[in-house]
């Protein structure tokens, strides 16, 4: 696992617009005072192998409010979805990497569209159209 904001960024940890190192929890707490939200943003496969109670309830008290993957495993997809996070897949050939987030930079998360804005801290805009990974039948 590889934090993609900085290099060499302790496990558990972020890097908040002011550039301090914080773990994640304190940055949570931050963001829970302040009534913004937390998004996650990662690679294929998320949730593979995880402990299924705490991959999903690990994220719900740190506050995310989405998650954005390149693919989600199926059982951890489901458990999102039951606990209210929004399993979100990145476009075909999008990948947090190719994304160059900053810890400045927001993201709106849209699902009536569905669509991901990114404001970028150097004020340039960039939108997605992105997909609501869940797996419903609709009964009439």
């Amino acid at each position: 696992m590889r934090n993609l904001l900085a290099e060499a960024l302790p496990p558990r940890s972020t890097v908040p617009p002011d550039s301090t190192i914080l773990p994640r929890w304190r940055e949570a707490d931050h963001h829970r005072q302040a009534g913004t939200t937390n998004v996650l943003v990662l690679g294929e496969r998320y949730g593979m192998g995880s402990s299924r109670d705490w991959a999903t309830e690990g994220p719900a008290l740190l506050g995310v409010h989405a998650v954005l993957a390149v693919g989600f495993d199926r059982i951890h997809r489901a458990n999102l979805i039951v606990i209210g996070i929004p399993p979100v897949k990145l476009p075909p050939g999008i990948t947090p990497e190719g994304l160059g987030l900053r810890g400045t930079d927001e993201i709106e998360v849209v699902m009536t569209c569905p669509m991901v804005t990114i404001h970028r801290c150097d004020g340039r805009v960039d939108a997605l159209c992105v997909r609501l990974a869940a797996e419903t039948s609709l009964v009439a």
